[in-house]
């Protein structure tokens, strides 16, 4: 029997240690996008602006099972590495509930700067919590882009279209 006392699982060597308590493979997924995202994102395969998921663990053979349950579900997957590297698609990070295809979330993931996700994460909820009432789920995912836009490198185009989206 496996007696786990605390295991903090906002840490993404946390959950290696998870993994290793269970002896048993943690694949780290749907973090990334928002309820409602789940429930109303979902295209079709090969649709233009599929929105992706970033999948993250240490097995091989476990990602590409989640992997076929995502694109079943209606999003694309963008293997975002080992558990180690899971930090990734957390709060404060440029792939964390943005919404973006394959491509942006495979950069997303990429420019991703781990001491500054939780500057980039306080800023969001100030944002967020800021705006009365409480922002809609387009305003939410624009606004998160708008604090990550920097890392994003979007367009002005792409930036003008998001902040009129908040007005």
């Amino acid at each position: 029997m496996v007696t786990i006392r605390s295991i903090n699982l906002c840490c993404s060597s946390s959950f290696s240690s998870l993994a290793s308590a269970f002896g048993r493979p943690v694949v780290k997924a749907f973090n990334n996008l928002l309820a409602e995202t789940l429930e109303n994102g979902r295209k079709e395969p090969d649709t233009k602006d599929r929105i992706a998921m970033a999948v993250a663990g240490d097995d091989a053979s476990s990602k590409k099972v989640l992997a076929e349950l995502i694109n079943d579900a209606g999003f694309d997957t963008v293997d975002a590495g080992n558990l180690s590297e899971s930090w990734r698609h957390q709060p404060g990070t440029p792939a964390y509930c943005t919404e973006l295809n394959s491509e942006e979330l495979e950069q997303a993931l990429a420019d991703g700067v781990r001491e500054e996700a939780p500057v980039k994460r306080e800023e969001a909820i100030a944002g967020l919590s800021a705006i009365k009432p409480y922002p809609s789920h387009p305003e939410v995912v624009g606004l998160t882009r708008l604090c990550l836009r920097k890392i994003l490198n979007l367009d002005k185009k792409t930036e003008l279209e998001m902040s009129t989206s908040l007005s």
